[in-house]
């Protein structure tokens, strides 16, 4: 299974979860991502579980590579806590080598850096690992200074 594929079966997908963690075991090619997944329904009041998130293990197998971007160092990188990411499609940089037969390729724009975490594996799977539970409202202002502009890219 792809990491699109997970998205697909998710109620907003990979949108605005937040990473608590992420490790990776170099020796058997294993990347696990600690998160709570945004569950919520955008239409729902913020009151009738709007912002409801639900903790998952993300464990992604057959690793060809990682690679998390430095930080903008224009934003708040160094802030301790979760960062919000969201899942959007892979850009042929030219930097990162394709996806091989039989892998994805993916990646996670990282909103409280300015900059992506990027992945090629052979599969994803994703399990619960906790309880629902209702989250505040993230402002906007915690992870983007007001004079600079992100650089979102698709979803």
């Amino acid at each position: 299974m792809t990491l699109d594929d997970l998205a697909s079966d998710l109620p907003n997908g990979f949108h605005d979860a937040e990473v608590r963690k992420l490790t990776f075991d170099i020796a058997h090619r294993v990347a696990r991502i600690d998160l709570d997944v945004w569950i919520g329904r955008i239409e729902a009041p913020p009151e009738l579980g709007r912002e409801t998130y639900r903790p998952a293990a993300l464990d992604i197998h057959g690793v060809a590579y990682l690679v998390i971007e430095a930080p903008d160092p224009t934003y708040p990188y160094a802030k301790a806590g979760p960062i919000s990411v969201d899942l959007c499609e892979p850009v042929d940089s030219g930097r990162l080598p394709p996806a091989q037969a039989g892998e994805f390729a993916a990646r996670f724009f990282v909103n409280d850096w300015n900059s992506f975490i990027s992945v090629s594996a052979r599969d994803a799977a994703l399990r619960w690992t906790g309880e629902p539970y209702e989250a505040g409202p993230r402002r906007v202002d915690e992870c983007v200074p007001p004079d600079k502009p992100m650089q979102r890219t698709g979803r």
